[in-house]
């Protein structure tokens, strides 16, 4: 297994916290070398929780994949092969939906109050997220604010 090339780098602390606290370690990877893999795996081994991450990603991609695992954890979530796809897609949204909110609460943090209008596709590519994201972007940010945003990303 290969090092993260910027591993001496501090996360963002919430995250090692919540690592911390459910007992998850991380183990990077090179694709290359376990093609088998793929980002946000977890696995336990000898009785430690590992989430695999890609050596490649960037540090804030990392910690999407990161938050967006611990939401997985955080809501109880587990793997069987008997269940149905929706309750798979029930269970990655609620994940994707638990990574956006503590990303939206990080973006907010920067303005001194809460702004009137949030540049959506700006919060997406600053955090680096899918653009599969923005419905759910919205969703959050709407509840955050208290009201929808009339097509806000224009302006």
């Amino acid at each position: 297994m290969g090092r993260r090339p910027w591993q001496g780098v501090k996360y963002m602390s919430v995250i090692k916290e919540l690592l911390s606290e459910l007992a998850l370690k991380i183990k990077y990877y090179n694709p290359s070398d376990y093609p088998h893999l793929k980002d946000g795996m977890k696995f336990n081994i000898r009785g430690t929780a590992y989430i695999f991450i890609d050596i490649f990603n960037s540090e804030k991609v990392t910690q999407n994949i990161l938050l967006h695992e611990i939401g997985h954890v955080s809501f109880g979530h587990r793997h069987l092969d008997c269940r149905s796809s929706g309750w798979d897609r029930r269970q990655e949204r609620e994940a994707d939906r638990y990574m956006i909110e503590h990303r939206a609460d990080e973006w907010l943090a920067q303005f001194d109050w809460e702004p009137d209008v949030i540049d959506y596709d700006k919060f997406i590519e600053y955090f680096e997220l899918e653009k599969r994201h923005y419905g759910l972007v919205v969703e959050v940010f709407d509840e955050i604010i208290g009201q929808p945003q009339l097509d806000s990303h224009c302006l």
